[in-house]
């Protein structure tokens, strides 16, 4: 808990920078009061680490006005955790020349003695030591009405850079750890820090910054950021504008008590920024484009030459040559980023990629660029980022908008975009998976637009499957069942397989059913086939099974007429949730596409007749479905029509934002067209609506037919009031 606690105001502290493979480092400055530049004085070194102490610059609001605005709200709403008590955090960006500022100043005090503990060594400043500054502009405990200035009397600790398992990165980011002498119980401490400079390679076209908000409900947070009139784009609104000085303006983006907000979900993740703001004054997009673009020239070596004349001399066709190279990168290329210096931006060269075999996405993207170009296929690296990518057209011109880089390479007039720092990816370049990174930079001279990074139309489903159930009277059924996932969905379950073991993905999959049937019996196991030609991933299962018979209980004990079960395509709908749309006025935001397709083949007991054959379609900007019900045939000699019956779904779910009201027409016209369609109820009454228990109950429920097992929520999946409506959710 103690380290959550230091940690909540760390994230104040590291306004500007930012996780990812494309160092997005962050900016700051200094000023006296006539605005002129000051390096400040060293007061703690280890190394090239170096914590400097200097005054507050001009264009900060005065911090005595501010503690004064605060007042008895501050004290009045403060969070306590642990004995700390936040009553004041204030954070100022200046844009007004071309090396940014990211300030921030809290009030914390300690309410225990073993949070005063805490609070002595609660200050952290996170920055990139051989590009910018940490600056200590003053530390104060204030113990009633005395304010006590330990500025010269901290202790500095370096913290070194570290290795980041989870990305498999090594960053160069340190930390200057602050101690305070003498904090008591009581007391409270008034620090003020920033950051200064931008990453040296950026210092020339990048003027932005970034500010996160506290981690903690605060008493009084306020955030301003100042720079030339009307020269500055904002993630945000702004709720006052003030003068600050010839021709500069002061936006303040808050002002008054501050409570973390849990993510909205099923919300875009541009939307669940919890207070995070970006603050630019680039013009264009073209000067980060003009310079990616260098770094990014083909450097065709030897060995590059000697790659691409073993892929020509065993590939003829363009198309089969470039998924060559990229299954290149992806296999023999281990990915590893090195952030370091300027490792965060510039990719390593092609000749270390290829000695070591390791490398980020900058040296494999590199490495595949130069590869094709040996080969006479033009490429172009593409700037995304792997989380806000479909939301980077509403956000600010910054540097900072990429955590990632792809490739792009255009084939008979359509454009693929290559990713070779994923698992490799098998199969014809039609059928190789594409993630839908939105929007991107493709970084090429004189570029000054982002590009929508529309994936290549697959040509067949994400997803086909084939079910048989050979029915007995009694419900019982011999079944078997087999998955295709194709394109991306395929590359996402051999992942699943390979990071769970493949006996867990199975039996994953394997409870599904064991959920969804009242006894499932599998003889052999489930079996796992990756079909990598054509880029497949199949899942079978082959046994015995025995559908839930929906009569009620004193129907079933008596024996009383044939039992009644729905048989339902389930996968059809296999990555909806249901999502409360009650009062609901965020959009939802479906992030992938998807494209299923599931037939159900049933053949029936002798004397049972199939249901009548149907047909049920709508489409909608959320929906596109296709849903029949056909007579039965197998595959070879014709059967009689009687013997069963085939029942077909077919959905694709479209990416975007989604209002309440799209997502209420959408599920409107659901219901119309399943109004058509039967539940097949042998022991039952007729003419519901064809329901997946795990997926479409809340648009069937008016029409499900009054059974006990339904209305009581024994079944899995029971009705669920209209307000609450299946909505797609990727994997």
């Amino acid at each position: 808990m103690w380290v959550w606690l230091r940690a909540v105001l760390a994230g104040m502290l590291a306004a500007g920078a930012s996780g990812g493979v494309l160092w997005l480092a962050g900016e700051a400055g200094i000023e006296n009061a006539r605005g002129a530049a000051l390096p400040g004085v060293v007061i703690a070194r280890d190394g090239a680490q170096r914590l400097y102490r200097a005054p507050l610059p001009h264009w900060a609001p005065p911090m005595s006005e501010a503690r004064e605005g605060a007042g008895a709200e501050a004290s009045g709403q403060a969070a306590t955790l642990q004995g700390l008590q936040f009553e004041q955090v204030e954070q100022h960006v200046w844009l007004g020349d071309s090396r940014p500022v990211a300030l921030t100043r809290f009030r914390v005090r300690a309410t225990t003695s073993s949070a005063a503990d805490q609070l002595a060594v609660m200050t952290r400043i996170p920055f990139l030591p051989g590009h910018q500054q940490a600056i200590v502009h003053e530390a104060v405990i204030v113990r009633g009405r005395e304010r006590i200035d330990v500025t010269g009397d901290v202790a500095v600790q370096f913290a070194r850079p570290g290795m980041d398992a989870r990305t498999l990165s090594l960053t160069g980011v340190s930390e200057a750890q602050l101690r305070l002498p003498g904090v008591r119980r009581g007391d409270a401490i008034e620090v003020t820090v920033a950051v200064r400079g931008n990453h040296r390679l950026t210092d020339r076209f990048d003027v932005s910054a970034a500010i996160a908000a506290p981690g903690a409900a605060v008493g009084h947070h306020r955030v301003t950021a100042t720079g030339p009139a009307g020269a500055m784009s904002l993630s945000h609104d702004v709720i006052r504008r003030e003068r600050a000085g010839e021709g500069l303006e002061r936006l303040v983006l808050h002002d008054g008590a501050f409570t973390p907000q849990w993510p909205e979900p099923y919300s875009a993740p541009w939307r669940q920024t919890g207070g995070y703001r970006i603050i630019s004054r680039m013009p264009s997009w073209r000067p980060l484009a003009d310079w990616q673009a260098r770094l990014y020239r083909p450097d065709v070596t030897p060995g590059v030459e000697a790659i691409a004349r073993t892929i020509a001399e065993a590939h003829d066709e363009r198309a089969d040559r470039i998924t060559a190279a990229l299954r290149y990168a992806q296999r023999e290329i281990r990915y590893f980023a090195l952030a370091l210096g300027d490792g965060g931006y510039v990719p390593r060269s092609v000749s270390e990629t290829l000695r070591l075999s390791e490398g980020d996405c900058k040296a494999k993207t590199l490495l595949l660029i130069s590869i094709l170009d040996a080969l006479d296929i033009g490429a172009v690296p593409v700037l995304v980022h792997t989380r806000l990518g479909a939301g980077l057209d509403r956000l600010p011109v910054t540097s900072g908008a990429f955590d990632h880089v792809i490739a792009g390479v255009e084939h008979e007039g359509v454009w693929y975009w290559l990713d070779p720092s994923w698992r490799e990816q098998p199969g014809a370049l039609t059928r190789i998976g594409h993630h839908d990174y939105g929007w991107g930079l493709i970084a090429r001279p004189g570029e000054d637009a982002l590009t929508r990074l529309t994936p290549p139309a697959p040509p067949a489903p994400d997803l086909m499957l084939e079910e048989s159930y050979v029915l007995d009277t009694d419900g019982a059924a011999d079944f078997t069942a087999q998955w295709a996932f194709a394109g991306a969905m395929a590359d996402i379950m051999r992942q699943a397989a390979d990071e769970q073991g493949r006996q867990a993905h199975l039996d994953y999959f394997t409870r599904q059913y064991a959920n969804r049937f009242e006894e499932a019996a599998f003889e052999p196991g489930p079996q796992a086939r990756d079909v990598r030609a054509r880029n497949e991933y199949q899942l079978s299962f082959s046994g015995r099974i025995r559908l839930r018979d929906l009569r009620a209980q004193e129907a079933r004990q008596a024996g009383q007429d044939s039992p009644a079960v729905v048989i339902a395509p389930h996968a059809a709908l296999a990555p909806v949730q249901i999502v409360d749309m009650r009062d609901r006025a965020a959009p939802v935001y479906i992030s992938q596409a998807r494209h299923v397709r599931h037939r159900v083949r049933v053949t029936l007991p002798e004397g049972w007749a199939p249901p009548e054959a149907f047909e049920a379609r709508f489409a909608t900007a959320l929906f596109t479905l296709d849903q029949s019900l056909a007579p039965f045939a197998h595959d070879g000699a014709p059967a009689d029509d009687a013997s069963g019956f085939v029942l077909e779904m077919a959905y694709q779910l479209h990416p975007g934002e989604y209002s309440a009201a799209q997502q209420l027409d959408s599920i409107g016209a659901l219901k119309r067209a399943l109004a058509r369609s039967h539940v097949w109820l042998p022991g039952g009454e007729g003419g519901g609506v064809i329901s997946d228990a795990a997926a479409l109950d809340a648009a069937s429920a008016p029409g499900l037919p009054a059974l006990p097992a339904w209305q009581d929520g024994s079944m899995p999946g029971s009705p669920l009031d209209a307000g609450r409506i299946p909505v797609a959710i990727a994997y």
